[in-house]
């Protein structure tokens, strides 16, 4: 029998899984005594603040994946600038100082709002945003255009949240329940809410009279947020409060997506970072930062909506790659479809490789309904159409995927399945292949598939796998819970190559 995965025993300090808040996060604090405006910041302190649980721990093996993903986070946050429009095909700038009256082809004439070139998009040209600069709008990516950062700085940040801050675009008034504050101005479509870039989550509740049960509650009701802030004016109490509306920041507009690149972009505070990408053929995405998307619909009892990175429909050729994508209430990085889509679906050549994900509820999934099938997935009517759905190669590759079901978003979310790799659907005739990934204690194991591709088609070689030895390592079809004691016989029972992988238990 193949000898195929070395368990290594670690003597080490034990970790705590409790929840944590500013209070016990001594660095965050220190972070943000010296923040002096809504920026990220070198090595990510701005973004790996942890809204949700401290997973801080002394354990060598710990430290080794502390020093690579941080590393990779280095290396992300210093990506090249490498798009470029095509031979003969334009260039539009973007700049906070631009004028929508230029003609945006050079820095020195940019204009200011995306909407204000976005109908002049032919396919080759670039849309480029000048580094440091915060644009709050949607993107409405144009099939055949590439977009990415210019200057100097930091990435461009495109953000889809109302600024609820002192200077922002409104004001907290009193009301007439004690400590309940109502933002002045309309959202039409409410998501959440952030304060101070993670230290605190605003938590949704259903029924306004509830809202005064838990500190930081938030009520939704005729377009109005309301806020249960004890301690004075929330925007006295919080520097910075981005509260999130129920858009996509980077989406679609049209029925297909082809040749698209998109290219250090810092995309926060939206339901979605980049989805709506409907149809996508040769589609890139590469040294973006992605977090604190999703939690539209909590208010309403709903437990998903909110990815990083979603590709939706037929897909063909995605490189997604060198990300950072965390704080996602749903998955970090996802290829879905539904049922509900009156076609056929065909899904082929995705790569995920070189990416690092922190707090996601799921790093990575894939849900793709077994549609001609007849199953009990599929609908009868699909079936009789002949309407069908495939899933080509799909290659996870080379990730760091760390506290998956530990962030803000499971706090809140009413299953508690997460974990790094959730697959609902295996209409694979190509592999699934997962191999060289780093996989750091998520809650729920590595894996968790409701139903199973072919054997022959399923592959996971070469990975690491860091999780307590009280928590499950696999759960593949019917809740089955694998523990170290029998990963062996587990793992050779779904996957036809499963060499050089090191499970180390923590302790």
């Amino acid at each position: 029998m193949k000898k195929i995965v070395t368990i290594l025993l670690l003597i080490c300090l034990s970790i705590s899984f409790c929840a944590c808040d500013s209070s016990n996060n001594a660095v965050v604090n220190d972070f943000r005594a010296t923040a002096t405006e809504n920026n990220p910041t070198v090595m990510g302190m701005f973004y790996r603040n942890v809204a949700g649980h401290d997973l801080t721990s002394e354990d060598s093996a710990i430290k080794e994946v502390d020093k690579k993903a941080d590393a990779m986070l280095e290396s992300i946050e210093n990506y090249s600038d490498t798009v470029k429009a095509g031979e003969g095909k334009k260039t539009y700038y973007l700049s906070n100082n631009g004028d929508d009256k230029n003609d945006g082809l050079t820095p020195e004439t940019a204009r200011k709002n995306y909407f204000a070139v976005k109908s002049f998009l032919e396919e080759g040209d670039a849309v480029l945003f000048q580094r440091g600069d915060l644009f709050r709008e949607q993107i409405q990516v144009v099939s055949g255009v590439s977009y990415g950062a210019y200057g100097e700085g930091i990435k461009p940040r495109i953000y889809c949240s109302v600024d609820g801050s002192k200077n922002g675009s409104g004001k907290w008034e009193e009301t007439d329940t004690d400590d309940v504050w109502c933002f002045n101005k309309v959202i039409t479509d409410y998501s959440n809410m952030i304060f101070n870039n993670g230290e605190a989550i605003g938590r949704p509740v259903k029924d306004f009279e509830k809202i005064t049960e838990r500190e930081l509650n938030v009520a939704y009701k005729g377009g109005k947020v309301y806020l249960y802030c004890p301690k004075g004016n929330p925007a006295d109490v919080y520097k910075i409060i981005e509260i999130v509306e129920g858009i996509s920041c980077v989406t679609g507009s049209g029925q297909e997506h082809k040749n698209i690149h998109i290219q250090n972009l810092c995309i926060m505070y939206g339901n979605f970072g980049i989805a709506g990408v409907t149809n996508t053929e040769n589609f890139e995405v590469d040294g973006c930062i992605i977090g604190y998307v999703g939690g539209k619909d909590l208010i309403k009892g709903v437990t998903s909506l909110g990815n990083g990175i979603e590709l939706w429909g037929n897909v063909h050729n995605a490189k997604i790659h060198d990300n950072y994508v965390f704080q996602c209430f749903d998955t970090g990085i996802t290829h879905q479809t539904s049922s509900t889509m009156e076609f056929s679906v065909e899904v082929d050549d995705i790569y995920y490789t070189d990416n690092l994900i922190e707090y996601c509820h799921w790093s990575f999934e894939g849900w793709v309904p077994e549609i001609g099938t007849n199953s009990s997935w599929d609908k009868p009517e699909y079936f009789e159409k002949g309407y069908t759905s495939r899933m080509g190669e799909v290659r996870i590759e080379n990730n760091i995927c760390r506290f998956a079901g530990y962030g803000w978003g499971t706090l809140d979310r009413r299953d508690a399945s997460s974990c790094d790799i959730m697959y609902r659907s295996f209409m694979h005739d190509e592999k699934l292949v997962i191999t060289g990934n780093t996989f750091d204690r998520p809650r729920y194991g590595v894996c968790s598939f409701a139903t199973c591709a072919k054997k022959d088609l399923l592959e996971f070689t070469n990975n690491t796998i860091l999780q307590t030895k009280k928590r499950q390592v696999f759960n593949i079809l019917e809740n089955e819970i694998k523990t170290h004691e029998d990963i062996n016989a587990y793992m050779g029972k779904y996957f036809s190559d499963y060499l050089g992988t090191t499970l180390i238990e923590i302790k």
